[in-house]
C-alpha cells in the first residue's frame, strides 16, 4: 500500500522549520549589524572628536 505523508502534517513541518531558520537569520543579522555600527560610529564621530580637543 502506498503510504503518502499527510499535507497537512508537511505544511506545519514546513512553517516550522521557516520560522526557527527566521529566528537564526534574525538573529545573525543582528550581530552582523552590531559588529559593524561600532567602527562606523567611531570613524563618524572622529571628526567631532578632533573638533572638541582643538576648542580646548
Amino acid at each position: 500500500m502506498d503510504r503518502r505523508p499527510d499535507p497537512e502534517t508537511a505544511e506545519l513541518r514546513f512553517r516550522a522549520t521557516q520560522g526557527h531558520r527566521l529566528w537564526i537569520i534574525a538573529l545573525a543579522m543582528l550581530l552582523l549589524s552590531a559588529v559593524l555600527a561600532y567602527p562606523l560610529s567611531r570613524r563618524l564621530a572622529r571628526p567631532v572628536r578632533d573638533f572638541q580637543h582643538a576648542a580646548l
